[in-house]
């Protein structure tokens, strides 16, 4: 069930749900006043699952004191989400019967700001790389940047390397900050910069090799080259890669693999320059072209989460995801 402010009607009680039957914390979501929902909860699985809650209930907060499974202490918690809050209480009580398997990308980065405030991220980690994994092939959403943010925050190092590799291949507009960051102060910037510069590098690198066969210099050698120039450009138009413009690297890539499908008729090189000009090179498009993009587009790799936080911190630990130097990953084929 869905709960929201409107759940319930002024004087009517809260519904209860009972996480654990013999708890001996009853959770008050929503405002003080007039509660959403009550969560019936035992203060031992939450303080097990987070020091935040541990120091709460056994370390002489007024919330520790006095509870009883037989007459259950009421905590309002007035700021937190009744839908994480539940589904957090769940995860750690092993009540994930009905959790659902797939949740958004609004939501998963709600919950993970609910995960940081109550630092137990190590819990839900099995079900925050479930949700993670199921929206990462979710490239076209207007929200996919959110999972930048969602895989930092809960600590996905995979997940991370992931979603910056799939920015960096498959997106062309530049990150929406606030979207990426969500109204918080998690995501170092820096990461949003690398992004930009790493798919700009790469962009470039594309449109260079594409179309510097066309550029006039190549034509005033050879008069050959010249009369192939306009067959080369209606084949680019055709791939939909001409006019030159920005766009995602894998559009960059799918287009020059169709373009390798091209056939150009050959013409005797004028110069006697054969291999330094464009009209010697046409009918080569297929062994030269399509190879060098497939290899810019699989260069495009992701960001290492842990050589992050290690840029942001003065801390000494090895990396989660094994990575050579240029950040490609190392025995995987993800």
């Amino acid at each position: 069930m869905v709960y929201s402010q409107s759940s319930t009607s002024r004087g009517t009680p809260a519904p209860t749900i009972e996480i654990d039957k013999r708890g001996d914390v009853l959770l008050q979501l929503g405002p003080k006043a007039a509660p959403v929902a009550n969560l019936l909860v035992s203060s031992r699985a939450l303080s097990l699952s987070s020091p935040v809650f541990e120091a709460m209930f056994n370390h002489g907060f007024a919330e520790g004191e006095g509870v009883s499974s037989s007459s259950p202490r009421a905590v309002p918690m007035p700021e937190d989400d009744v839908n994480d809050m539940t589904m957090l209480s769940k995860i750690v009580h092993l009540q994930t019967a009905d959790i659902p398997s797939e949740i958004g990308f609004v939501q998963l980065a709600q919950f993970a700001v609910l995960v940081d405030k109550y630092a137990c991220i190590d819990s839900v980690r099995p079900w925050s790389r479930i949700w993670a994994s199921q929206l990462l092939g979710k490239v076209e959403d207007p929200s996919y940047e959110k999972l930048l943010f969602s895989s930092y925050v809960l600590d996905l190092p995979l997940e991370f390397y992931k979603v910056t590799r799939m920015i960096i291949r498959f997106r062309v507009d530049p990150i929406n900050i606030e979207t990426a960051t969500h109204g918080y102060e998690f995501l170092p910037l820096h990461v949003i910069d690398r992004l930009h510069w790493d798919r700009k590098q790469l962009q470039e690198r594309m449109m260079e090799v594409l179309y510097s066969p066309t550029m006039i210099q190549n034509t005033k050698i050879c008069y050959e080259a010249g009369r192939q120039v306009v067959p080369y450009l209606q084949a680019l138009q055709d791939v939909q890669l001409w006019p030159p413009r920005t766009m995602a690297l894998q559009k960059f890539h799918m287009g020059a693999q169709r373009l390798s499908q091209r056939t150009f008729s050959g013409y005797l090189c004028s110069q006697g320059q054969v291999g330094n000009c464009f009209c010697a090179s046409t009918h080569e498009v297929q062994a030269r072209v399509c190879p060098t993009t497939k290899k810019i587009f699989d260069s495009a790799t992701g960001l290492c989460l842990d050589c992050v936080i290690k840029k942001d911190s003065s801390g000494h630990f090895a990396c989660r995801v094994l990575h050579d130097k240029n950040n490609r990953l190392v025995n995987s084929s993800s």
